[in-house]
């Protein structure tokens, strides 16, 4: 505070009439003039006036500065939160970290000058590249992995009681495959699968025979991949499973019907398990009560 008062404009302003006003007092009694002492000290007091604050902004600046020491955890994952430890501002915005757009897939939930903690919504890649430093001259990358989901060939996978089905394998994603580069896997789904049907944990095949049905209805099931060496380390998907009887399965076969006064469509269909008009068969194999 001292500092900024002693050297304001205005205060080194009033300096410099006093100062000029006793050296012309001074220089009145002697023979000899000192201009060249007058105009040195002129050109001083104008610079201190020009740069007032030029420690106080250099200061500042080193205070705009940010590094980030630490990730945890190693491996962010969709839609969990992660922490950044170091020194940061209190500007400090997404953007800052991540470059233009980071705030369309990451957002600060917490920020203190030793700790920001955000959520990552979605991994645009597989690998996110920190801004781990602005300040000049030091090595600011700082990639850190980024995984997401995971799936199948299908969503909705409709099997018969009592029927073998083939080996049914996850897609090769590039985020099991990222998954895989980091070490072994293993593979898990909650709640079990219905009786009759495996999960197999080395390879993520759904195999076997089906031998209870799933009551006319789709089951929803998530299977996830995961390190051995880091179960927290995991990706996930989604699979939803309906097992019928033969009589359920005619009542979702999409069928043509007759136009009536109620189905005014060029070419409807239906399915027995509905009895509702749909203006094209595609239309009827969409609907989750049909499908067949």
């Amino acid at each position: 505070m001292v500092t900024k008062i002693l050297f304001s404009p205005i205060y080194l302003r009033i300096k410099i009439f006093l100062l000029c006003g006793c050296l012309l007092f001074c220089s009145s009694k002697e023979s000899a003039p000192k201009s060249h002492v007058f105009a040195n000290l002129l050109a001083f007091v104008e610079n201190a006036i020009e740069r007032p604050h030029e420690n106080e902004e250099g200061g500042q600046n080193s205070k705009n500065y940010f590094v980030i020491d630490s990730v945890s955890p190693r491996v962010l994952l969709e839609n969990t939160d992660f922490v950044l430890k170091g020194k940061f501002p209190s500007s400090m915005n997404e953007e800052d970290l991540l470059g233009d757009g980071a705030s369309k897939y990451v957002l600060i939930t917490e920020l203190t000058d030793s700790k920001i903690r955000l959520h990552v919504s979605f991994c645009p890649t597989v690998e996110l590249i920190f801004i781990r430093t602005n300040e000049p001259g030091v090595e600011n990358k700082l990639p850190v992995p980024c995984l997401g989901s995971f799936r199948y060939s299908f969503r909705n996978l409709i099997l018969n009681l009592g029927e073998t089905i083939e080996p049914i394998p996850p897609t090769d994603s590039i985020n099991l495959q990222r998954l895989r580069s980091m070490g072994e896997i293993t593979f898990g789904v909650e709640p079990a699968l219905p009786i009759g049907l495996h999960l197999d944990q080395n390879t993520g095949e759904i195999l076997g025979n089906p031998m209870e049905t799933t009551g006319d209805l789709f089951q929803t099931f998530s299977v996830a991949a995961r390190l051995k060496e880091d179960p927290f380390v995991k990706i996930t998907t989604q699979i939803s499973v309906l097992i019928v009887t033969e009589q359920e399965r005619d009542n979702r076969i999409c069928r043509p019907v007759s136009s009536t006064s109620t189905c005014r469509f060029p070419s409807p269909y239906s399915c027995t398990k509905t009895g509702i008009c749909f203006q094209g068969k595609f239309s009827c194999l969409m609907d989750i009560r049909c499908g067949l």
